[in-house]
């Protein structure tokens, strides 16, 4: 039997919906490491972020940021969580982070995830173990 043709992007309804994203199976997350959670394949609103942590280590920090690379937040970066490279302390349990476009940014809510980009998120402590439960994303396709 053939298979169905997929669906160009333009045809499919609006969503809205809970990501859940478990790094469980990571471990112990060295600093500065950079995760991709997820890839707009059209223009997506990030709603709320949580993020549980196990243990937070020494000065436990997340920023989340969309990009045209995968895995890569920097200087070049559109940042929803954690502006101008500071981060957003983390402890350890639930952490809901505020997407509100803080620091510097002039843009009070940067979280338009446009088509063709990646919102990843960069796990960052000055000491300890920082391990990370999970990621839970709430997301919509539909804008207000």
């Amino acid at each position: 039997m053939p298979g169905e043709n997929p669906l160009p992007v333009s045809v499919i309804p609006d969503d809205m919906q809970i990501v859940t994203l478990n790094f469980r199976a990571e471990g112990n997350i060295a600093t500065t490491t950079v995760r991709n959670l997820f890839y707009a394949d059209r223009e997506t609103v990030i709603d709320h972020i949580y993020v549980n942590a196990s243990d937070a280590g020494t000065n436990g920090k997340v920023q989340i940021a969309f990009d045209d690379d995968i895995a890569v937040v920097d200087s070049g970066s559109t940042f929803l969580v954690g502006a101008d490279g500071a981060g957003d302390a983390i402890a350890t349990g639930h952490n809901a982070l505020t997407i509100d476009g803080s620091g510097s940014d002039t843009d009070e809510r940067n979280n338009i995830l446009t088509a063709g980009k990646f919102l990843n998120i960069e796990f960052t402590s000055t000491g300890g173990t920082q391990n990370i439960e999970t990621v839970v994303l709430r997301i919509r396709t539909k804008r207000r």
